[in-house]
């Protein structure tokens, strides 16, 4: 059996300023369409409301860790793939931690984004029917963990 890259570091996530500054600049952009698109008053204004409902909620989850379904601590459960019988290589299980002080036992889905600046963890949690989504930048998480994290990540998609 191979060993875990990850060697089971919690990864603690705390407010983000570039996921701040993200959803800010991309609510601007979309801002900017809506108004150069040839839309009645009713419809802009509605799209813009829209477009100004999902900023805020973006950057209070993903940006600011404040709602209570925002990801806040991940554990990684090196014992749950071994009592499945399975290498490290087929997937990495994590103990995600919600603010609301919920956790759920979860696998990381291949689909999940890996880059050195950003990570976006698509959560695959047992009797859920939504998946859950973990943002991690740069800023928000520290940074050996992070490329651990990251490290593990990638192994386990390959």
């Amino acid at each position: 059996m191979s060993t875990n890259p990850f060697q089971a570091c919690p990864v603690r996530l705390h407010p983000s300023r570039a996921i701040i500054v993200f959803c800010i600049a991309l609510a601007l952009s979309q801002l900017y369409v809506i108004y150069r698109a040839n839309l009645p008053n009713l419809g802009m204004v509605l799209l813009a409301l829209a477009t100004l409902v999902i900023a805020r909620y973006m950057i209070l989850r993903y940006g600011l860790l404040l709602q209570p379904r925002s990801v806040v601590r991940i554990k990684p459960d090196i014992a749950a793939a071994s009592k499945l019988g399975l290498p490290v290589e087929k997937g990495v299980f994590l103990n995600v931690t919600l603010k609301n002080e919920k956790t759920f036992r979860a696998r990381a889905k291949p689909t999940s984004l890996v880059h050195p600046w950003l990570t976006i963890i698509v959560l695959d949690i047992d009797n859920y029917h939504l998946p859950l989504f973990a943002i991690l930048t740069y800023d928000n998480v520290h940074s050996d963990h992070f490329r651990r994290l990251r490290v593990a990540l990638r192994f386990s998609s390959g």
